[in-house]
């Protein structure tokens, strides 16, 4: 399973349109592409629409106006999505975060999410950050159960997102028993792979690439396998 992973991040729109440029360069031979921070308080352009016309019709969109939107080749067969609404908005602060995920072909399940700023990372007054923090764990509980009511029907489960924490518990969302791989660390992004009871996380790869917008921010590009555990 090959996936792309970019938190988008803010800037012009040009910046903005050459870093989807980069991301369809890269996503051209992957199965599913996951983009996070799609119209954070840009102004003057539209990111949905950048998107759609990079991303065509051999392309699903689900998500696109959470904010966390993902793209999935029509090759790769989709049994299942859901998107989550995970924590409130707090104006001025954080917009609605939400958990989303889709279940493709071969028992793999892909959930996405970008956790709210200001509560693990930079700096905020102390009332506001108590407010970020419930708006965290929120997410934190919903990706959480996003990831293990995949496993408990049986699929293996591939996790890109924006944590915004440069510590980020990445352990701590698979169940104990189930083998997890960390797949890559960007801090704040993350890829983490988590394989089914009975399987294991396989060979996989990763290589980055620039964004051009913010220097905490840059592209992922992941392959990975799940086989079956070997026996003792």
């Amino acid at each position: 399973m090959r996936i792309v992973y970019a938190d988008l991040g803010r800037g012009p729109r040009a910046k903005v349109a050459k870093a989807w440029d980069a991301v369809r360069k890269h996503g051209q031979d992957a199965d599913a592409v996951v983009v996070t921070e799609i119209n954070e308080g840009d102004k003057g352009y539209d990111d949905v629409q950048l998107a759609r016309r990079r991303f065509g019709r051999f392309w699903r969109k689900v998500g696109l106006r959470t904010k966390a939107g993902a793209f999935i080749r029509r090759r790769v067969k989709v049994s299942g999505k859901s998107l989550k609404r995970a924590a409130a908005g707090i104006r001025g602060q954080s917009p609605v975060r939400w958990v989303n995920s889709v279940r493709l072909d071969g028992g793999v399940t892909l959930v996405w999410t970008k956790y709210p700023a200001g509560y693990r990372n930079g700096a905020r007054p102390r009332a506001v950050r108590a407010l970020l923090g419930v708006a965290w764990r929120a997410v934190f509980a919903r990706h959480r159960r996003a990831i293990r009511k995949a496993l408990e029907r049986g699929d293996d489960v591939i996790t890109p997102f924006d944590g915004n924490d440069r510590n980020f518990p990445w352990r701590d969302l698979a169940p104990e028993g189930h083998d997890v791989e960390l797949l890559f660390k960007d801090a704040p992004d993350y890829g983490v792979a988590i394989a089914a009871k009975g399987r294991r996380v396989g060979e996989h790869t990763h290589t980055d690439f620039a964004l051009g917008i913010e220097p905490m921010h840059r592209g992922h590009e992941v392959a990975v396998e799940f086989t079956p555990r070997r026996k003792p």
